[in-house]
């Protein structure tokens, strides 16, 4: 089948026990639990260097939580994922 190219992913099925209990927007936001720490100090920065560094190590620190076997859920269209983080940070997420 895939020598003949006739290889069509979405007639694949999914097997459940690979499926994560939360949305993809829950999961999202517990990724970005470290976002405002390294996002402060880039803000209070004055040398761009460090402004960089802090930056990149933010953009860079998604690679290791983001790797999971299980599939978060698709969000229904129109769902909302609200939450306050332990430092007092408000996410809003559609």
């Amino acid at each position: 089948m895939i020598v003949s190219g006739k290889f069509e992913l979405y007639k694949v099925s999914f097997p459940i026990k690979c499926m994560s209990s939360r949305s993809i927007l829950a999961a999202v936001a517990k990724l970005s639990l470290h976002a405002p720490t390294y996002m402060n100090a880039a803000a209070l920065a004055t040398d761009p260097v460090e402004r960089m560094k802090n930056i990149v190590t933010f953009s860079t620190s998604f690679c290791y939580s983001a790797h999971t076997f299980e599939k978060p859920l698709n969000p229904i269209l129109g769902e909302t994922y609200q939450a306050r983080m332990e430092d007092g940070t408000e996410v809003i997420l559609e």
